[in-house]
């Protein structure tokens, strides 16, 4: 666990801020260098054998990968890892495996970013740019989504309070960014709605870029130089968590909020609401990020999966399967009662004709029995 100096370092070199400023965030930092000193005993045992053993990743490594990844955002990997090496060796002379020392930077790189690049389905490859990676890991949509857009017109459906009341989701607080908003609706605890819930570190990276005025619209690759996001990101993160799920004033959301942040340790700085910097409600119209999550949120909401027998036949019920099935038997139901009226309308006309050409008398039942025929077919159409 890092020291309160440590910490003190790792705020003013990281984010140019203090470590009160960055909430819980070294609670993440914290268990990221512990993992990586276990990943440096396993690679001790199968790798190096009887020679000298490598160091942990310490706050050094951390601080050195930040300079490199900094200095040139279009390293590869592999590339990023040969200039640690270097500087390693030329500090220390301390042996470094290209394993652990591409661990020390994927690690040092979520210390910096809180994107998980060592993540087993989608890490951070060797031959990969840092910028690309980062890219790859939260893309941004290109031009108007219209779908995105209505999403957050109809953002008031998206309250914490209705989404667990009408559609009983939970919510889960995640380190990895790249995970916000993301919906689980197989999760064995039921359906459940990620949130990367610290928010302090996106108030400290918005800081820091309007200290070093840059546009709200900057690109990533000149954030990634400054060591931060871009800003529209972080600010549309902020939004979607305060003003979206626990917006300022609904009471119900905001009791949700509480238990999230006391009983499952979701970052107290989610109540603290101080804007988005560098940004206003008007530019939060539209979505360039997240807009496609909350369109799959939306989509849930349309499309819930049935909980008990009632719902699924309900669902079933008002299914477009279904609906086909009843409008064709209706379509089949009136070409039946069509054919039954004009059998009937024809066996009327044939009597007239037949009663004006052939006149009879009264006593002849051969037109009483035709009738009575014609009027049973007709209180059956009528059925």
């Amino acid at each position: 666990m890092a020291s309160n100096s440590d910490r003190k370092r790792v705020a003013a070199e990281l984010f140019d801020t203090t470590p009160l400023a960055l909430g819980f965030y070294f609670r993440v930092y914290d268990s990221l260098l512990a993992r990586g000193g276990e990943y440096v005993l396993e690679v001790e045992e199968s790798e190096l054998g009887n020679r000298t053993p490598t160091r942990p990743i310490s706050h050094s490594d951390v601080f050195e990968v930040a300079a490199v990844l900094r200095r040139d955002p279009t390293l590869t990997l592999n590339q990023a890892s040969e200039q640690l090496r270097t500087q390693t060796r030329t500090q220390s002379g301390t042996i470094c495996l290209t394993q652990q020392l591409n661990y020390t930077m994927r690690v040092s790189a979520q210390a910096l970013l809180m994107l998980d690049f060592t993540e087993p389905v989608d890490t951070w490859e060797p031959s990969e740019r840092f910028v690309d990676f980062v890219s790859r890991c939260i893309p941004k949509k290109a031009g108007f989504s219209a779908v995105a857009k209505s999403a957050l017109e109809n953002q008031r459906s998206m309250k914490a309070w209705k989404l667990r009341a009408r559609f009983r989701l939970s919510f889960k607080g995640t380190d990895n960014l790249a995970r916000h908003l993301l919906l689980d609706p197989s999760h064995p605890d039921g359906p459940t709605l990620y949130i990367f819930h610290y928010t302090a570190f996106l108030k400290a990276q918005l800081d820091r870029l309007r200290q070093q005025n840059f546009h709200k619209d900057s690109d990533t690759l000149a954030c990634l130089k400054s060591g931060c996001l871009p800003p529209r990101l972080l600010a549309e993160t902020l939004h979607s968590i305060q003003t979206i799920l626990f917006g300022i004033g609904d009471h119900r959301s905001s009791h949700i909020l509480e238990r999230l942040i006391t009983k499952h340790g979701f970052d107290e700085d989610c109540a603290q609401a101080q804007g988005y910097k560098m940004f206003t409600d008007v530019d939060m119209v539209e979505y360039q990020y997240w807009g496609e999550r909350l369109v799959i949120l939306q989509g849930f909401m349309r499309e819930r999966p049935p909980r008990n027998r009632f719902e699924r036949w309900i669902k079933w019920q008002t299914s477009e399967s279904n609906a086909f099935a009843i409008a064709l038997a209706a379509l089949l139901i009136s070409i039946v009662v069509g054919a039954l009226s004009l059998a009937v309308a024809t066996l009327q006309s044939w009597l007239a004709w037949k009663a004006w050409a052939e006149p009879v008398s009264n006593d002849d039942g051969t037109i009483a029995i035709l009738q009575e025929i014609a009027d049973l077919l007709r209180q059956q159409s009528r059925r």
